[in-house]
């Protein structure tokens, strides 16, 4: 925060101290602190909240267990997150071995780096009032990590190009906030990347090639240092990069939803009026590189936070409509620009701000209450906030009580008994059982079933439970999220524990198994029905020989359908299913998922139905399916092809 303050430093050193300009610069810099204080308070995301056994609580404690324990990302914990996860992405959860690590090094030191950023940000922005709203609208409105995370790239990356003093002087804080961002979520990586990369050109065009090299290879040293700082191998960095990479690209078509209402055309019209203010400002004369560079860097992060937003828009819409706001303040317009362009993009600004406003309220449903909504959920942040830091040791205290409280809630004393110090993995959402159970956790690659998005993903985790280095227990939930056919989420998996692990017993909605694997034997597995289809052709797949059957469907996009893949979503792929005694459902499907084939017979849509199949009591067979025509036709080729193959060698034996 400090910092922010260096560009007042010249006028008070050549006033007198008793001169009205020293006293108004100094008044202007008490403000920027307290300003900054507030923010930091309002922000501080400390760890209140014991693990639970929800899925959001699931995945934050452990990407926590896997920093602590230095499991390698990418390889042995593939997740949209890196290594810092647990501390970065708005985490509550509260971890004994990372308390110190979380409250002084990311929300003391490096939070409070984040804000030195953004106040220095704020001193760009030529307008009082912009300034004020800026300021005040970091404090108040309800932010999520990655709006603050998008708004602090843009912040560094304005830092890094127009920033006073020498340029390897700017390098270190930057390159710091933008590495450690980096390796919290793989879409800051991105925004994170394309930024630096175009700042690095800016510069090359306004000083030299040698200097813009010098940039790109502080900013790749500050990332492998922080990469290797996370315990980290530098061998495995690619792996990461490829990994997350699967899953970014599986994510479009298997967790997208469907807004409602007004907010998608209100985002649109936020994109557009950006558009229309990086062309106002980079287009003013004099021209300069910097400033075009950091228009493109707007540019391409409200892509990155309109594509977060909108692909699963029932619960990220309001990600970009806070981020909109304040991203078009931080493009400046220069000084000496014409009145008219001067005036148009202050009017542009106002007019996102508003709009940015709207779509908050929109999407938090607060209507005109939302100024005192806001304004009341930042006071209590802020007073929180102030009531556990200045008493941290009565702070933990109740952490640690309450994290007592949630491990008698969900104990599973027989399963420890049973399982006692082996390795254990849980195929469900809910680590949160095992953490809060002592169990000593041996994940599969992909440790949470619904992001098995592609078939090399659903090959790894297959060949974990096949290898020599399987976990020989396994807490199993048959659940899943969106209305999913739940046997697709982890498909290839299914399989290897269905044949190779058997029940031992059932505690508090789980089942435990215990792994006696069993050789394969060649030949059980054969195609019975191999045909294409038409969406909306019903496919009658009842009365063949076999008590198991397995469905593939090879579902492909045109090129169409996969331009609009890449550059916004893909809408619900739905498919009905009728069972024996007139039993009908509609799931949900995935391209990426059935296309190495899921066990549709018997039809298992409920835990109890894989319970069910263990113990010899049958869940319903299958009679038919009719895959329904898709929302947008014309993203997908309009044949199908199907394969239902007998697979007798998965039946548990019971």
């Amino acid at each position: 925060m400090v910092g922010a303050l260096v560009r007042f430093r010249r006028p008070f050193r050549r006033d007198s101290t008793s001169s009205p300009g020293a006293r108004h610069s100094w008044t202007r810099g008490l403000g920027l602190v307290l300003a900054g204080l507030l923010i930091w308070l309002s922000r501080m995301t400390l760890p209140v909240a014991a693990p639970d056994t929800e899925l959001d609580a699931s995945w934050r404690a452990a990407l926590g267990h896997a920093l602590e324990r230095g499991m390698c990302f990418g390889t042995q914990v593939i997740f949209p997150m890196g290594p810092l996860g647990h501390l970065g992405a708005g985490s509550h959860v509260y971890d004994p071995d990372l308390f110190w690590m979380k409250v002084l090094a990311w929300e003391g030191a490096f939070r409070l780096l984040l804000t030195g950023i953004l106040v220095w940000a704020a001193t760009r922005i030529p307008g009082l009032p912009e300034r004020a709203f800026f300021l005040v609208a970091l404090v108040v409105l309800p932010l999520d990590y990655d709006q603050q995370a998008l708004i602090a790239i843009l912040a560094a990356t304005a830092l890094l190009l127009h920033g006073e003093g020498s340029l390897p002087r700017r390098l270190l804080p930057v390159g710091i906030a933008l590495s450690a961002l980096a390796l919290v979520k793989f879409t800051f990586f991105v925004a994170c990347a394309g930024c630096w990369l175009l700042a690095a050109t800016a510069l090359w065009q306004q000083t030299s090639a040698k200097r813009a090299g010098a940039v790109i290879l502080a900013g790749a040293g500050c990332f492998l240092a922080s990469w290797m700082a996370c315990g980290q191998p530098l061998s495995g960095l690619l792996p990461w990069l490829r990994s997350t990479a699967m899953l970014a690209s599986g994510y479009v078509e298997a967790q997208s939803t469907m807004e409602h209402g007004l907010m998608l055309p209100l985002a649109l019209f936020l994109v557009g009026m950006l558009v229309v203010l990086v062309l106002l400002v980079a287009g003013a004369r004099p021209r300069e590189t910097s400033r075009l560079a950091l228009g493109a860097c707007l540019l391409f992060v409200t892509f990155v936070s309109f594509r977060t937003a909108f692909v699963r828009a029932t619960a990220h819409a309001p990600f970009f409509f806070g981020f909109a706001p304040l991203a078009g303040l931080l493009l400046s317009t220069p000084a000496g620009t014409e009145r008219g362009r001067r005036r148009a993009a202050t009017a542009l600004r106002l007019a996102i701000a508003a709009s940015g406003i709207a779509g908050l309220c929109l999407s938090h449903h607060s209507g005109l209450r939302a100024p005192g909504v806001f304004c009341e959920g930042a006071v209590l942040r802020i007073r929180a906030n102030v009531g556990r830091l200045a008493s941290l040791r009565e702070f933990r205290e109740g952490c640690e009580a309450d994290l007592r409280s949630m491990r008698a809630r969900y104990s599973l004393p027989r399963t420890r008994s049973v399982v006692g110090h082996d390795p254990v993995d849980i195929i469900s959402y809910r680590q949160g059982f095992l953490f809060l159970n002592g169990l000593r956790w041996h994940p599969r690659p992909t440790f949470q079933s619904y992001l098995t998005y592609t078939p090399e993903l659903l090959s790894r985790n297959a060949r974990f439970f096949e290898g020599a280095d399987a976990p020989p227990f396994v807490l199993f939930r048959l659940e899943t999220i969106d209305g999913r056919l739940p046997t697709m989420d982890d498909g290839l998996a299914l399989r290897v524990l269905a044949r190779d692990y058997r029940p031992v017993h059932e505690e508090r909605g789980l089942l435990l198994l215990r792994r006696q694997p069993r050789a394969v034997q060649a030949g059980m597995t054969r195609v019975q029905v191999e045909r294409t289809i038409a969406f909306g052709d019903r496919v009658g797949l009842g009365g063949l020989d076999g008590e198991a059957h397995l469905l593939a469907l090879d579902i492909r996009y045109t090129w169409q359908g996969r331009l609009w893949l890449a550059l916004f979503r893909s809408p619900p792929l739905l498919m009905d299913v009728e069972m024996e005694g007139g039993r009908r459902s509609t799931v949900r499907i995935a391209p990426g998922m059935v296309r190495t084939g899921v066990i549709v017979d018997p039809c298992m849509l409920e835990p109890e139905d894989w319970v069910a199949w263990l113990t010899g009591s049958l869940p319903p067979r299958l009679v038919a399916i009719v895959l329904r025509p898709p929302e947008l036709p014309w993203m997908y080729e309009p044949s199908v092809s199907l394969t239902y193959s007998r697979a007798d060698e998965f039946v548990p034996r019971r």
